[in-house]
């Protein structure tokens, strides 16, 4: 083919354009079967498409998804491997949030650095040290887990693992499956070892003594001493949640011994309390 010929048919596709328009006419002849796949009018109408792509001097290319369906999944599919704890299947759709979908109007304005500065944050170095969460107050239906869940999918989508759990679920999932070892042990670590965690609804649930000493409150030291980021959401401010989670009947005094311990790492976790 000749080369004036290939150099119109290349600039009539603006992204392959763009990727060899300082291309050498010699770079493009040693190159021309990869450049006409992905010029190939079948390719470019396909639910997928030839990407390609100048890496140190190297012409490289890659399937990438064409159409919006085949974009929607993959950035689901990106987004779902790196949440180690799944949101549920009736929530599956908010892998497709992001912080663009969010409306910073009312309260939420005051959410929005907090917001900026834990994405920040990660954009920067994806194991940032020492990053502190918050924790987000606000009566029903305020946007508290949906700004939560746009905040995590675009740092899953950076590659970034994070998880996302609903306390109250988080319970009842872990008292069925206590008894088998292998399940409490999975459970724990899907919250326990992600960059980045949201423990959302929190104060909805009326937790037992035993929960408290021995899920949530190993979750929240560990995640404290490694220095992980945590965020809450709750309907109750910080000190509401505390007498909202005392036992008033049985061993009150350890019960006031673990929830102080339990508000004491809180307050190591979070940054500032934030109500939308």
């Amino acid at each position: 083919m000749e080369i004036i010929k290939l150099r119109k048919i290349i600039d009539k596709n603006k992204e392959i354009s763009n990727v060899l328009k300082d291309c050498s006419d010699e770079f493009l002849l040693k190159n021309l079967p990869l450049i006409l796949s992905a010029l190939d009018p079948e390719n470019i109408n396909n639910d997928y498409k030839i990407e390609l792509k100048l890496i140190n001097n190297e012409l490289t290319w890659n399937y990438v998804p064409n159409t919006k369906e085949t974009k929607e999944m993959y950035k689901i599919e990106t987004i779902k491997q790196n949440y180690i704890y799944k949101l549920p299947k009736d929530l599956e759709k908010q892998y497709l949030i992001d912080l663009n979908d969010v409306k910073w109007t009312n309260n939420k304005k005051f959410l929005y650095p907090e917001i900026k500065r834990v994405f920040d944050a990660f954009s920067n170095n994806k194991r940032p040290d020492n990053v502190k969460g918050f924790w987000i107050s606000g009566s029903f239906q305020t946007g508290k887990s949906f700004v939560s869940i746009a905040l995590l999918n675009m740092l899953a989508f950076k590659g970034i693992k994070v998880s996302f759990i609903n306390l109250p679920e988080f319970i009842i999932k872990t008292q069925e499956e206590f008894s088998k070892v292998e399940n409490k042990i999975n459970l724990l670590e899907q919250a326990k070892s992600p960059e980045i965690l949201v423990i959302d609804d929190v104060g909805s649930e009326r937790p037992t003594i035993w929960f408290k000493e021995n899920i949530f409150l190993p979750l929240i030291d560990h995640r404290l001493k490694s220095k992980k980021t945590t965020i809450f959401t709750s309907s109750l401010s910080i000190n509401k949640y505390l007498y909202r989670i005392t036992d008033r009947t049985k061993n009150p005094e350890t019960d006031k011994y673990t929830n102080k311990r339990i508000l004491s790492i809180i307050n190591s976790l979070i940054e500032k309390e934030v109500n939308i």
